[in-house]
């Protein structure tokens, strides 16, 4: 499931009252994906750590449309998508690449 509006206390808390117990993220979540145009371990890590502080399982991360494209229709942008996204969420175990 995911948050509305991003990952807050209030939104997390209201999923597990849901009895929800994985969450989906939109990739601009993570914080510096915006500034960076990518996201770094840390960064994801401690997003895992926010959800996991009540007791849910971050399940997926989800690209934006355009990185998505760029990934499927194999445009010059999909080595950078590629380098920068999916290589180190497939490196970390256990969390699943959504597009």
């Amino acid at each position: 499931m995911y948050p509305r509006g991003g990952i807050s206390e209030a939104g997390l808390r209201f999923i597990k009252q849901l009895g929800v117990n994985d969450v989906g993220i939109s990739a601009s979540w993570v914080p510096g994906y915006k500034g960076k145009g990518h996201i770094d371990l840390d960064s994801l890590l401690s997003v895992k750590d926010q959800v996991e502080q009540f007791d849910l399982h971050l399940g997926s991360v989800y690209l934006g449309k355009l990185d998505t494209t760029n990934l499927l229709l194999d445009t010059p942008g999909r080595k950078r998508i590629w380098t920068m996204f999916v290589g180190p969420l497939i490196a970390w175990e256990g969390l699943p690449f959504r597009y």
